[in-house]
């Protein structure tokens, strides 16, 4: 779980509200689409809330992602996953992934789940490379946390991170991503610093 998300999203909350009562008061009607052609909207505080509750929650989806993610083709495993490489340069591992993208969602992380299946993780993509600092409040699986970085390098490893610990884990190098996975099974793919990761991760097909 992302410490700097939560930090964030604690900070936004005021503002949200102060957001929320200017424009309310400057609200106009609208007309309501449906059965009643007639019928008259107004868009009041609660509206406007929900409405910038989902931009700070989850961006606005206006914005296009700035991460440029890989394409799978067609035919190809549609399922994201992330491939790591031994030292002849032949795949040693593959995870199955869960993305990690919206503050929203790196702000949960894997909280209250109590299994995670074998060779599967939750990556985390971040919006630029930097320091990376997690917890493991209100997580319940012993994880390692593989740290990642924009050329997609392994830059560090932190093994067993003991559940419902609040002690941060910061990274020792800068990192764009970070994969959550089982405890133990870093040393099982032999996932190091200097180990390669190739990602695939889905997309819509034109």
């Amino acid at each position: 779980m992302d410490l700097r998300s939560i930090f964030r999203f604690i900070f936004l909350l005021p503002v949200a509200f102060i957001l929320c009562t200017l424009v309310s008061s400057l609200y106009v009607e609208k007309p309501l689409q449906g059965a009643s052609g007639n019928s008259t909207y107004h868009p009041g505080p609660t509206d406007t809330a929900v409405l910038i509750w989902g931009i700070l929650t989850y961006g606005n989806p206006q914005e296009s992602n700035t991460i440029i993610s890989p394409r799978l083709c067609q035919g190809a495993d549609r399922e994201n996953s992330i491939i790591f490489y031994n030292n002849r340069n032949e795949p040693s591992c593959t995870f199955k992934i869960e993305l990690a993208i919206t503050e929203y969602e790196q702000m949960k992380g894997l909280m209250f789940r109590k299994t995670l299946p074998k060779r599967n993780g939750m990556l985390f993509i971040h919006k630029d490379e930097d320091f990376r600092y997690y917890w493991m409040k209100n997580t319940y699986i012993p994880l390692d946390l593989v740290f990642i970085d924009s050329n997609l390098m392994v830059v560090d490893v932190f093994k067993n991170a003991r559940p419902l610990d609040e002690t941060t884990i910061a990274s020792k190098a800068k990192a764009l991503y970070v994969l959550e996975i089982n405890a133990g099974e870093s040393d099982i793919c032999n996932i190091k610093k200097g180990t390669r990761a190739k990602l695939n991760i889905l997309k819509p097909l034109n």
